[in-house]
C-alpha cells in the first residue's frame, strides 16, 4: 500500500520511495539469511532519512499530496512496527534457570519411573514411553522457540510477511 500510494506523489518522491522500500526489504532478507545484528541499525537509519525526507516533502505539498503522506505515513509506521516485532521476537530466549529446572524435573521424574517399574513385579512400559515422548517433545517445542531462524512455527515471519504485501 505504501508503494501504491506513493505513486500518488512527484516522479521525485516516488523514485525514492520505490529505492527506498527495495533496499530496506533486501537489508530485511539479508537478515532473515544470515542473522547479522548491523542490519536493524541499517533499517533505522534508512527509517530516519525516509522520515525525514516525508516531513519535508509535507511541508512543501499540496493539501492533496499531505493527505498521501499521511496515509504513506501510516503504513510505514506499519512496516516498522512489524520490523521491530519482529527484531524482538527472534531475542526472545528461554532463561537458562527455567531450562536447568525443567531438565532437573524431567530427569527426577524418569528416576521416578523407572524406580516405581523397579519396585512393581509387573512392569508397565507404556509408563517409560509416554515420559520419553513427552520430555523429547517439550525439549523440542523449547529448542524451536529458542531458535526462531531454523523454527518451524515462526509467528513473528508470519506476521513480518503478511505486513510487507
Amino acid at each position: 500500500m505504501l508503494y501504491r500510494y506513493s505513486r500518488e506523489l512527484p516522479d521525485s518522491m516516488y523514485q525514492y520511495t520505490r529505492n527506498m522500500l527495495s533496499v530496506f526489504l533486501q537489508n530485511q532478507l539479508v537478515y532473515e539469511k544470515t542473522g547479522d545484528i548491523t542490519t536493524f541499525s541499517t533499517a533505522q537509519k534508512m527509517s530516519d532519512a525516509y522520515w525525514q525526507n516525508l516531513r519535508k516533502f509535507k511541508k512543501q505539498a499540496t493539501p492533496e499530496q499531505a493527505e498521501t503522506v499521511d496515509k504513506i505515513s501510516g503504513y510505514f509506521e506499519q512496516i516498522m512496527a512489524a520490523v521491530t516485532l519482529y527484531a524482538y521476537a527472534n531475542y526472545e530466549r528461554t532463561p537458562l534457570f527455567i531450562m536447568f529446572l525443567l531438565i532437573t524435573v524431567s530427569l527426577l521424574i524418569g528416576f521416578l519411573v523407572g524406580f516405581m517399574n523397579g519396585i512393581k513385579s509387573r512392569v508397565h512400559y507404556l509408563v517409560p514411553v509416554i515420559y520419553f515422548v513427552t520430555i523429547s517433545l517439550t525439549m523440542l517445542v523449547i529448542s524451536d522457540l529458542n531458535n526462531r531462524g531454523s523454527a518451524s512455527s515462526g509467528p513473528a515471519t508470519i506476521i513480518y510477511r503478511r505486513h510487507m504485501i
